[in-house]
């Protein structure tokens, strides 16, 4: 394995120390790409605040990347997935 990839896996588990940022980057990793609701339905959360900012922390993290937008609900809401190079790295699968 290439020393950045080690270095991306290094970085990246450290950053997922929290269990519900775990449990959200799992969620995309396993199924794609999805919005902030589809990820909070997913879950089974009520509130959008439970997944929302573990997203914009994992985004600023580099570990998810906004791929798209599309209209939910009459708003146009963020698609999230895996950059590329982290689902080749296969975190927890």
């Amino acid at each position: 394995m290439h020393l950045n990839s080690l270095e991306a896996y290094a970085k990246a588990t450290q950053a997922l120390t929290g269990r519900r940022r775990r449990m959200v980057y799992q969620l995309i990793e396993a199924h794609g790409p999805m919005s902030d609701r589809q990820v909070r339905d997913r879950l089974g959360f009520s509130d959008m605040n439970a997944v929302r900012p573990r997203i914009s922390e994992l985004v600023d993290l580099d570990l998810l990347e906004e791929v798209g937008r599309r209209q939910e609900d009459g708003h146009t809401v963020r698609i999230c997935g895996v950059p590329k190079f982290m689902g080749q790295l296969g975190l927890f699968s």
